[in-house]
């Protein structure tokens, strides 16, 4: 692991080191497991200068999670060149793929966090993908469309956890699956793959 001990990093760059360190605890060790001084011990700074940037264990699991979901956002970000159908698979993968490489602690925080600690980290999450799913496919902006595709990203979670570990074929199989129920909850064909914009 890269600590960037002993180096003079600037603010930005020494807070997103810690997270980084933060991170790699939080999922091996899970957030019972993880202590403030172990990852500042890792990261090669003092408690202090942890603190310094967040508060208490609890801001540093906080500000993880954010990194997290922030990265997830970007990786699932819609592309206009492709299509619907192609746009809500490629965001799955990515999903997939990123629940796939968090292990530990962190990927049951994901799955079965305790609500309150990240329950607003979630909640601007799937608003965001909510939002991004109305654009994307023209789907009619009511309460019910709104609630439903919530319940679709929570069943998207569930099966995220089910099969965190499993192969190719079926991580394949559970994208069509998805897909499938995202077309139900939207009344819509999400169109051909491959068919464009």
């Amino acid at each position: 692991m890269s600590n960037k001990r002993g180096s003079r990093l600037a603010p930005e760059e020494r807070r997103s080191q810690i997270l980084g360190v933060a991170a790699e605890h939080f999922a091996r060790y899970g957030v019972i497991g993880t202590s403030v001084s172990a990852v500042a011990k890792a990261a090669g700074v003092t408690r202090a200068l942890v603190y310094h940037y967040f508060p208490g264990k609890e801001d540093l699991l906080r500000a993880v999670l954010e990194s997290e979901a922030d990265q997830l956002l970007a990786d699932t970000d819609i592309d206009p060149s492709l299509s619907p159908r192609d746009n809500a698979e490629a965001a799955l993968r990515a999903y997939l793929a990123r629940f796939h490489s968090a292990s530990g602690g962190l990927r049951e925080l994901y799955a079965t966090g305790d609500p309150a600690r990240i329950s607003t980290v979630v909640e601007r999450s799937r608003s965001t993908h909510i939002e991004r799913i109305l654009a994307l496919t023209g789907a009619e902006d009511t309460p019910a469309t709104r609630r439903n595709l919530h319940a679709w990203l929570v069943f998207v979670t569930a099966i995220g956890q089910d099969i965190a570990d499993a192969g190719p074929a079926e991580q394949g199989e559970a994208i069509g699956l998805c897909l499938s129920v995202l077309a139900t909850v939207l009344g819509r064909d999400l169109g051909a793959p491959g068919a464009g914009t």
